[in-house]
């Protein structure tokens, strides 16, 4: 397995495990915050593109009249995308294309017209012409799941959502050099909802109209973590910093013990005032985060969702 990026600055004091029982609101108003005009890591691997391709779609999963419409599709791969096997990675080609121009949006996907479709990200970034690529959980609610192999058919919606459409608009005017400009880019995951924040890290434009990135992920396991091959290498060019709910903490592998917003609480945000965040994953988290985040600095108009 890759090893991860040593998490830095071990300085900081670590709350007593006691305190990982208090729900975060009663503890927030401790939040360390820093502030640093430099970091190691640059994002200048992602070429630049023109700023019209983040323009913001509302396009929706259904036809003018009201009706529902659906695409008819081929799965290219479906291949695990973590140690554990829960997680599986599709790479799909669409037959007539979709209207996918902001990392954060969706569509629904399923096998046929009997199935029930699924709400599914893309983790891949827009304008990848007619393939798209899904992060899908596996569940024992939804057996077809299992049986997707390279070349099965399935049916996608048009894509839905205005996805991270408000971080679009303050990076494509952004001068990260000005007092008001945005220079570091927060990525804060937890589940399947690292497939949004991914297509945003892919995205060409996003990642290097800052100075440098960070990303808080978390999952039950070690075993559980995705795109690891991808994120945990001095190539990446960003700060992961895992965060395991059913492990223990072991930083010579830069692994985190708690919830993500635990985490964060207890490190800190470099640079609060010329942050921007991006965070997907279960409704609580999010309002912890958000919450943390606006006490730390970040403006409330710089912390995006793509609901």
């Amino acid at each position: 397995m890759t090893s991860l990026i040593l998490v830095r600055n071990f300085a900081f004091s670590l709350v007593p495990s006691l305190l990982l029982l208090v729900h975060l609101p009663a503890i927030i108003d401790g939040f360390v915050t820093l502030v640093s005009s430099s970091h190691p890591h640059f994002h200048n691997f992602v070429p630049s593109v023109p700023w019209q391709q983040l323009t913001i779609s509302s396009a929706l999963g259904a036809t003018s009249n009201g009706e529902e419409s659906w695409n008819d599709a081929t799965v290219l791969s479906a291949e695990a995308a973590c140690s554990s096997g829960k997680s599986v990675l599709w790479k799909v080609q669409v037959e007539k294309g979709v209207n996918y121009t902001v990392p954060g949006q969706f569509l629904q996907l399923r096998k046929d017209d009997t199935t029930d479709p699924l709400f599914l990200a893309m983790c891949s970034p827009p304008n990848m012409d007619d393939t798209l690529e899904f992060l899908v959980k596996l569940t024992p609610n939804i057996p077809w799941l299992t049986d997707v192999k390279a070349d099965t058919k399935v049916q996608v919606s048009n894509v839905m959502g205005r996805g991270f459409a408000t971080a679009a608009e303050a990076l494509q005017n952004n001068d990260k050099e000005a007092d008001d400009g945005i220079d570091h880019m927060l990525l804060v995951a937890t589940g399947s909802g690292v497939a949004p924040i991914m297509a945003a890290f892919r995205a060409p434009g996003w990642m290097d109209r800052v100075t440098y990135g960070s990303m808080y992920y978390g999952e039950w396991t070690v075993d559980d973590l995705c795109f690891q091959d991808e994120l945990a290498t001095e190539e990446a060019g960003i700060n992961l910093v895992p965060c395991f709910s059913k492990q223990e903490r072991d930083f010579t592998k830069g692994f985190w013990a708690g919830h993500v917003q635990m985490v964060m609480w207890q490190r800190g945000i470099v640079n609060p005032e010329k942050t921007l965040a991006l965070v997907c994953g279960k409704k609580e988290m999010e309002e912890d985060v958000r919450q943390l985040l606006t006490r730390a600095g970040v403006k409330p108009e710089r912390i995006v969702t793509n609901t």
